[in-house]
């Protein structure tokens, strides 16, 4: 009949010492968000800082993960892969380049090609290039204001099939077409360790610059991890 109170002491015990183990490895919290994976991250890698991260995200309606690795001089391969509702997918590579990189500050841009896929009873697919430019500092200590916004072009290759009454061939017309549309991200992150650090956001935009369409707005949450080679 004792047997039970025992058990959950074990599990307690256990699960302080996991808790335990974690903060040692990871050290006490950091003072300030200085040179830290979560700037990095939302701002772009430089050299002498944390040059490689991964950041996984989740939210309504746009989830994703991103990865980037500094080069050396400012310079960082970028590679990122991005879900709408789990019916568009958006993977995209590239690179991207630190303009201002200190401890505290980062202003970058980047450059990325890939395309876009979208799947159900409004199908369709294409190559994408995207333009962004990210910024991000520290304010506060551990907390990392952040602001990114891209241009992102889709080109669109419709086949139309035209039979005609005199002909038994069939003739084939292709149509490119082009849809461009505008990203914005605005949020905070906060630097849990050099290496580790959260990130909450909203994401607004345009999804059509031409028709003045405007993307459902949305929010996100993040975890960044990253470190030096």
């Amino acid at each position: 009949m004792r047997a039970a109170p025992i058990q959950s002491r074990g599990r307690y015990r256990a699960l302080l010492g996991a808790l335990a183990g974690l903060w040692l490895a990871l050290g006490s919290a950091p003072a300030s968000a200085a040179d830290s994976a979560i700037l990095s991250t939302l701002g772009g890698a430089c050299p002498g800082h944390p040059s490689w991260s991964l950041a996984l995200r989740g939210g309504w309606p746009t989830s994703g993960a991103r990865a980037q690795v500094g080069l050396g001089k400012c310079v960082a391969i970028v590679g990122e892969m991005d879900t709408v509702v789990l019916r568009r997918f958006q993977p995209a590579a590239g690179f991207g380049f630190t303009v201002v990189g200190t401890e505290s500050f980062r202003l970058s841009w980047e450059v990325l090609a890939g395309g876009m896929v979208q799947v159900g009873a409004l199908a369709e697919r294409g190559p994408t290039a995207t333009v962004r430019i990210r910024v991000a500092g520290v304010a506060r200590g551990v907390a990392v204001p952040y602001m990114s916004v891209g241009l992102r072009g889709t080109l669109f290759f419709d086949r139309t099939r035209y039979l005609s009454p005199d002909s038994a061939d069939a003739e084939t017309f292709i149509a490119v077409t082009s849809r461009w549309g505008v990203e914005y991200s605005f949020g905070l992150g906060l630097a849990l360790h050099r290496n580790l650090g959260l990130f909450f956001g909203v994401d607004l935009g345009v999804a059509d610059m031409l028709e003045g369409a405007l993307t459902l707005p949305g929010v996100h949450a993040g975890l960044a991890i990253g470190g030096l080679p």
